[in-house]
C-alpha cells in the first residue's frame, strides 16, 4: 500500500519493477496480472498481464510497469481525505516449478511514486495506461515546468 499526503495531485505516476524467472535455458512459463486500486473510492486501473514473452530485450533483467493514472480521489490539500492510499494488486495466473521451487513473475517495491498536475504527460489516462517500460512524454515536448 502506498499512503501519502504528497500525492494530492490529479495524476499518479508509479513504476513497479518486475523480472521473469529463468531456467538454465530460457524464461519460465509464468504469468501475473497487475493493477492499481484507489483505496478511498475503490476504483482500479486497467489490468496488465506479464508473461515470459515480456522478457525480450535482456532476459532475466529487471524491467518496469509504468502507470500514469488520473485517479478519482478528491484533489487538493484541503480535501476531506487526510491521506491518499493506493494498492498495487495482482493475481498469479501461472506458476512454474524449477529447482524444487514454485516460481512466478517477481515484483519489487514501487518506484517513482509521485503526483503531478493534470496534462503534464501525454501518457496520462483515466485507466492508468499501464505499459512495460513506459517513458513519459511532457505535453509540450520540453522539460516539465511547474507553476
Amino acid at each position: 500500500m502506498i499512503n501519502s499526503t504528497g500525492l494530492n495531485m490529479p495524476t499518479l505516476i508509479l513504476l513497479v519493477p518486475f523480472h521473469i524467472p529463468q531456467s538454465t535455458t530460457a524464461a519460465l512459463d509464468v504469468s501475473v496480472t497487475v493493477w492499481l486500486r484507489d483505496m478511498v473510492s475503490g476504483a482500479t486501473t486497467r489490468e496488465i498481464t506479464l508473461t515470459a514473452a515480456d522478457d525480450t530485450s535482456t532476459p532475466g533483467n529487471t524491467r518496469t510497469i509504468t502507470w500514469a493514472w488520473r485517479h478519482p480521489q478528491p484533489v487538493s490539500f484541503d480535501d476531506s481525505n487526510e491521506w491518499k492510499g493506493f494498492a498495487v494488486e495482482y493475481r498469479v495466473n501461472k506458476r512454474a516449478d524449477f529447482g524444487g521451487e514454485s516460481l512466478t513473475v517477481g515484483m519489487g517495491n514501487p518506484l517513482l511514486i509521485t503526483g503531478v498536475p493534470a496534462d503534464t504527460y501525454e501518457e496520462e489516462a483515466t485507466d492508468g495506461n499501464p505499459r512495460i517500460g513506459g517513458a513519459l512524454t511532457p505535453t509540450n515536448g520540453g522539460p516539465v515546468t511547474w507553476g
